[in-house]
């Protein structure tokens, strides 16, 4: 499914809700135009160099001094609580998606 208004698609269902999406989104919702040009604006930071971001988990356990990702314990008791034939998980774009790889083995 997807976010509708009179039968017209608004946002999609999957993949990342960019800025310029939800800004469209809200406008067509609101009857109102943005007061910000999009187009200048999309261009201005489409040239800004921006270092990828890789799909690491924060802090694992053993790091010492350093508060541990809280997302490992939920992880380590969904391992316990949840037989995963029968299971389908959904999630964000981030740990929750990752714990999915074998290495995390959700």
């Amino acid at each position: 499914g997807r976010i509708w208004k009179e039968r017209k698609a608004i946002l999609p269902v999957i993949g990342e809700l960019k800025p310029e999406y939800v800004l469209l989104a809200v406008s067509r919702i609101s009857g109102k135009k943005p007061k910000v040009n999009l187009r200048a604006h999309l261009e201005k930071f489409s040239k800004v160099k921006i270092p990828p971001r890789l799909p690491i988990f924060c802090t694992p356990v053993t790091v010492p001094g350093r508060p541990p990702c809280p997302y490992w314990s939920v992880f380590s008791a969904l391992k316990k609580a949840v037989d995963f034939k029968n299971v389908i998980f959904g999630g964000e774009i981030g740990c929750y998606m990752m714990a999915g790889n074998p290495a995390v083995g959700l």
